[in-house]
């Protein structure tokens, strides 16, 4: 069945997860009382995947209790239902929001490679 998927919709998935080379903190701010938001840029090397493309970057934010713990559970969620992401944060969950929807997608950006 994954062999059927991946020919048909997603394309061939690599032998090796392309490791992260990079990540950069663009910037952080309050996002609420005792909640920071902050936008970090991802780097992944593709050619360790095969791959001849560049590097692919994209992204992500990062919001969390300014009182959270070093383990946390990490509730992820693509950009346009933010929203969840803000009330797992209330629930003591670190939110991650991802591009991976619609007009925000970094899936394109893997795709290729």
């Amino acid at each position: 069945m994954s062999q059927l998927v991946q020919e048909t919709f997603l394309g061939t998935i690599p032998s090796q997860d392309p490791p992260l080379t990079e990540y950069v903190v663009l910037n952080t701010s309050n996002a609420g009382e005792g909640v920071t938001s902050s936008f970090v840029e991802l780097t992944f090397n593709v050619t360790a995947g095969g791959s001849n493309d560049q590097d692919v970057r994209f992204t992500i934010e990062v919001i969390q209790a300014t009182n959270s713990s070093d383990t946390q559970p990490v509730f992820m969620t693509q950009w346009n239902h933010r929203q969840w992401a803000i009330y797992g944060v209330s629930r003591g969950y670190l939110g991650i929001v991802y591009p991976g929807a619609d007009t925000y997608d970094a899936s394109p950006l893997f795709q290729k490679v």
